[in-house]
């Protein structure tokens, strides 16, 4: 079984996600197959992503996450021009 991050600009970016890899409740891991599915929503704009990566992953100087990703993915409708 692997963990997967999602990270998605706006609820309307994550919602494909939401329906392959149901949470049983807000917040927690979703599954797909045998794999967690993680969908984190960070706000639009690259610092918004960035910081909310940071907390997310733990990559910022002094925090851990609680587990590690095998794989991260970044989903969405618009890129930066």
């Amino acid at each position: 079984m692997s963990l997967v991050y999602v990270f998605a600009a706006s609820p309307t970016e994550g919602k494909p996600v939401e329906k392959v890899a149901v949470p049983p409740k807000p917040g927690s891991p979703g599954r797909c197959g045998p794999n967690q599915v993680m969908l984190t929503i960070t706000g639009m704009e690259p610092n918004n992503a960035e910081k909310k990566a940071e907390a997310v992953l733990g990559s910022a100087p002094g925090e851990s996450p609680a587990a590690r990703p095998e794989a991260v993915l970044v989903v969405g409708l618009w890129g930066i021009p």
